[in-house]
């Protein structure tokens, strides 16, 4: 009988799931299944190879994630949106905090261009 695997993501950490029962834990790195726990008496020999397809199968969900984001982050003409709407979401202090960080760090820039 085959077994079907499958992982349910909780920020870092993910629930490992065998035929709908949860059997173990581990914390997701962005490539690796590390800190790994087994909350099921009954673990099939086969469970290290099974580790290698999650880890694969969650890079790869990672991967289109990825791709989406970076798709929506620019309009046509090549406008990065994902700046703007961070932009908007920062209050008007932190908008010139912001402003003022990029002003000292451009001062520090023509410093050292200047010797």
């Amino acid at each position: 009988m085959r077994r079907e695997y499958d992982v349910v993501l909780e920020g870092d950490s993910v629930v490992i799931v065998r035929d709908g029962v949860a059997i173990g834990r581990a914390r997701w790195t962005g490539w690796r299944l590390v800190d790994r726990s087994v909350l099921s008496d009954e673990v099939a020999a086969d469970e290290p190879e099974i580790y290698a397809v999650l880890e694969q199968r969650l890079a790869a969900r990672a991967a289109g994630e990825l791709e989406a984001l970076a798709a929506a982050a620019y309009d046509a003409d090549g406008i990065d949106r994902s700046l703007i709407r961070w932009m908007l979401g920062l209050s008007p202090r932190e908008r010139l905090r912001v402003l003022d960080e990029h002003n000292r760090s451009m001062a520090r820039l023509r410093g050292v261009d200047d010797r």
